[in-house]
């Protein structure tokens, strides 16, 4: 996951490094590295490379494996971590539902005979 966000960071760099240059003829990689030919400006340019790369693998990569990441993500999140203090979505002591022993349907229809 942050590897994706590296590269497309470093791909948004290089589109707007070429937008400079097909715009303006001005290499804002060049300027602040001190020219193309520049060791730095080199490692740059790969860089740049190298992350468009690894965003092509981001057109093909399916949703069910994205889904099933954040399902293994969230099953290693520790129970009443983060922002509800029971759990998730109400669940109060390992029960999914919001009902428990004390308020469960049952309990309410024969008190309420």
């Amino acid at each position: 996951m942050i590897m994706d966000r590296i590269a497309l960071v470093l791909a948004i760099v290089g589109g707007i490094n070429w937008g400079s240059v097909g715009l303006f003829r001005f290499d804002i990689v060049a300027w602040l590295c001190g020219g193309e030919t520049a060791v730095v400006s080199r490692v740059i340019y790969t860089l740049v490379g190298l992350a468009a790369l690894w965003c092509v693998s981001l057109l093909f990569r399916s949703r069910e494996e994205e889904a099933a990441r954040a399902r293994s993500r969230k099953e290693k999140s520790p129970p009443g971590g983060g922002l509800f203090p029971f759990g998730r979505e109400g669940e109060k002591y390992g029960k999914r539902s919001g009902v428990n022993q004390y308020n469960s349907a049952e309990s309410m229809s024969s008190t309420s005979r």
